[in-house]
């Protein structure tokens, strides 16, 4: 299983009626995982899901164990009868 966690953060006017030149801002965190796709700051202002891939958490099939050979040549140097000249995958 994967275990993730996305961090967001958001920077709020604490007054959006201020001017640009007087205004200061609070940072929310927000942080999303497999375990909490769904997050919203504090009144609801702003809500944050995961959707797609990332929501499942499934991890990446593994193929450590396992390699692809493709025949080439044969032991008299010949073309393997598999290859095709013209495409050789």
């Amino acid at each position: 299983q994967v275990f993730y966690n996305i961090e967001v953060f958001v920077a709020q006017p604490s007054d959006p009626t201020a001017s640009w030149q007087n205004i200061t801002y609070r940072e929310h965190k927000l942080v999303l995982s497999h375990q909490q796709p769904i997050v919203q700051t504090a009144g609801g202002a702003l809500r944050l899901e995961l959707v797609g891939d990332l929501a499942t958490a499934v991890a990446p099939h593994n193929f450590e164990s396992r390699f692809l050979a493709v025949p080439s040549y044969t032991s008299d140097n010949s073309l393997h009868p598999r290859v095709v000249r013209s495409r050789p995958l």
